[in-house]
C-alpha cells in the first residue's frame, strides 16, 4: 500500500479508537448509573423492610390492646394511681409486717390482711403490692369481685389489690360468700394473687369467716 491508503487507514483506526473509548465511556456512565439505582433499590427496600417491621409491631400492639379486657382510659386511671402509691412510698417505714405480708403472698394466692383502724393497713397493703411489680406481677387494684372476673387473664401475673374488702363499717353475709368463692378460685390459678384489706372488727366478731385455704394476716399497730 502507498502512504495514501496507510493515510487513509491509520485515520479510520483512529475514529474507532474513539468510537470506542467514547463507548466505553457510555458503558462506564451507565454502570454508575445501575449502581446509583442498585443502591437507592436497595435502600428503598431496606426501609420498606423496617416499615413492613414497625408496621407488624403496631398491629401486635393493636391487636394486644384489642385484646386487653381493661378498656384503656381505666389503664390510665390504674397508672395514676399507682403512681400515687410510688410518691407516698417515699415516707413509708418498712416493716417486719411488711416483709411477713411479702412473703405470704409469694407462697399463696390468696391473702387477707387484717388490723385495726389507724394500724396503717392500706400503705402496708400496697408497699407490697409495688415490691411484686418490681417483680413482673400487673398490679391491679381493684374495688369489687366482678373487676377481677372481667380483667383476669391467665397470661399474665396479676396481683389484684382489693382495698376495704366488703365495706368498711357493714358487712354483707352474702357479698362476703360472693367474694370469698371467687377468691377460692383464684387459688387455683398460678398467675394470679390477690391482697385482700378485711378490717379486724369482722374477724374479732366472728362475721368474717375465712376459707382456711387462705392466708390471714394480722398486723398490730407497730406492724
Amino acid at each position: 500500500p502507498n502512504l495514501t491508503d496507510l493515510q487513509d487507514s491509520h485515520s479510520t483506526l483512529q475514529t474507532e479508537h474513539s468510537r470506542t473509548i467514547g463507548n466505553l465511556r457510555d458503558l462506564q456512565d451507565s454502570h454508575l448509573c445501575l449502581q446509583t439505582e442498585h443502591s437507592s433499590t436497595t435502600k428503598n427496600l431496606i426501609d420498606l423492610k423496617d416499615s413492613h417491621i414497625n408496621l407488624q409491631i403496631e398491629h401486635s400492639k393493636v391487636t394486644e390492646i384489642l385484646k386487653d379486657p381493661i378498656p384503656w382510659n381505666i389503664r390510665g386511671q390504674i397508672a395514676e394511681e399507682l403512681d400515687n402509691w410510688k410518691e407516698n412510698e417515699k415516707t413509708f417505714i418498712k416493716t417486719n409486717g411488711a416483709k411477713r405480708v411479702l412473703e405470704y403472698i409469694k407462697e399463696n394466692r390468696c391473702v387477707f390482711v387484717t388490723a385495726s383502724s389507724g394500724c396503717g393497713k392500706t400503705s402496708l397493703v400496697r408497699n407490697v403490692a409495688l415490691q411484686m411489680q418490681n417483680e413482673d406481677y400487673e398490679i391491679l387494684p381493684v374495688s369489687n369481685r366482678k373487676e377481677i372476673i372481667k380483667w383476669y387473664n391467665p397470661r399474665k401475673n396479676m396481683l389484684f389489690v382489693v382495698d376495704d374488702f366488703c365495706g368498711t363499717y357493714t358487712l354483707n353475709p352474702t357479698q362476703f360468700e360472693n367474694w370469698k368463692n371467687l377468691m377460692e378460685a383464684l387459688v387455683d390459678r398460678k398467675q394470679s394473687s390477690c391482697l385482700c384489706l378485711v378490717d379486724y372488727r369482722f374477724i374479732r366478731t366472728g362475721k368474717c369467716n375465712i376459707c382456711h385455704s387462705f392466708c390471714l394476716v394480722h398486723v398490730i399497730s407497730d406492724l
